[in-house]
């Protein structure tokens, strides 16, 4: 009832933000974004596995930290990035507690997610927000340090997109420090890089072509990063056991969470008016992003494959989906009815995977206090 309470609340605030003038709007899509940071922040110990897998326990032995070597044997311990580690000793020496620690990593994720949808160019904010509800809040409570990582990422990736490239490295280098996962990304600006640069066509056409190879088979790539010591050996072990689960068609998470991503390109495609032009990078860029979001969760599982995806899932969701919206706009009916069939779908896929199949332990939902 919490969650359904504040994602309700949260969408009606944005929504009339939306439709307020300035100054007023600043206040309603603040009151928005507050309704979600408080219910992540406030929620009990509980909710979330990893809060009390990791979360505590590296909080609670930081403060056993007093050297750089006690800094970096901790780190080694757990297995947790030096950026995660240190944020850890700030809120300590604030005489801040595990709360005050959660609150700032719900800021930290759902603040750089809606700077990100701030920066699409698509009209209803409110739409793009309720996406990450409904797909991905949940799962934030639990992959404490990756969420906040993936939402750093997704906002630079939006602005090197749709605006500029300044502040990139700075900012694809706090994602690493927070979570290992991140390294993915620089695929994914290299990717940009090369398709906003002027090479002669046959040999853009062969590093498209390698490109996309690369991603497809990513996670080869990234056994041999992990085999040469650049990747944890925690992860190393999440990606061959991945490997090893072979082929598994997921069900329920294809039909509700894909099949619109799937209308979605179908639709574009069939729109006579969209063409792939050579000058359209984003329109390439996320039609990759989609395509690979689809195939990949639709065949492959494991958490290591899983973790990778859910950064082309985000950029897929909530930068692809608003994107390829926009190019649906003028063919009203199919507009409707992939908006309408998105969110109820959408809906059906949170309350399954959530609710009923607890996934993540976010639910029953608990405040601290009780």
């Amino acid at each position: 009832m919490e969650y359904i309470f504040t994602f309700l609340a949260s969408t009606f605030l944005l929504f009339i933000a939306q439709h307020s003038k300035k100054r007023i709007s600043i206040i309603f899509n603040s009151c928005g974004i507050l309704c979600l940071i408080l219910l992540a922040g406030l929620r009990k110990q509980t909710v979330g596995t990893d809060v009390l897998y990791y979360g505590k326990p590296v909080f609670e032995a930081a403060y056993n930290v007093n050297t750089i070597k006690d800094f970096i044997n901790l780190a080694s311990l757990y297995s947790i990035e030096y950026g995660y580690l240190f944020l850890n000793l700030i809120i300590q020496k604030l005489g801040l507690n595990l709360q005050a620690l959660l609150i700032i990593i719900s800021i930290v994720t759902i603040t750089f997610t809606y700077k990100t949808v701030s920066l699409i160019p698509y009209k209803h904010k409110w739409e793009l927000m309720l996406i990450f509800d409904l797909i991905f809040f949940n799962q934030s409570l639990n992959n404490l340090r990756q969420f906040m990582a993936m939402s750093i990422i997704l906002y630079t990736f939006a602005k090197f997109l749709f605006t500029e490239h300044k502040y990139t490295v700075f900012y694809v280098i706090m994602a690493i420090l927070l979570h290992q996962s991140a390294v993915i990304s620089i695929v994914f600006f290299f990717m940009l890089y090369i398709y906003k640069s002027d090479f002669v066509s046959k040999l853009r056409f062969m590093i498209y072509a390698a490109i996309i190879a690369i991603q497809v088979l990513f996670y080869y790539l990234l056994s041999f990063i992990s085999s040469i010591g650049f990747w944890g050996q925690k992860y190393a072990g999440h990606l061959f056991e991945s490997l090893a689960s072979g082929v598994d068609f997921v069900g329920y998470k294809c039909i509700l969470e894909f099949f619109p991503l799937i209308i979605i390109l179908i639709l574009t495609i069939k729109t006579k008016k969209i063409k792939f032009v050579e000058t359209d990078i984003a329109f390439k860029m996320l039609f990759v992003f989609l395509l690979i979001s689809i195939c990949f969760n639709v065949v492959y599982r494991g958490e290591f494959i899983e973790r990778i995806l859910w950064y082309i899932d985000y950029i897929a969701f909530l930068i692809g989906i608003p994107y390829f919206m926009n190019k649906l706009q003028k063919n009203i009916k199919s507009f409707y009815f992939i908006k309408i069939y998105t969110f109820i779908s959408f809906s059906g896929y949170w309350f399954i995977n959530y609710i009923i199949q607890k996934s993540c332990e976010t639910y029953p939902y608990s405040f601290f206090w009780m």
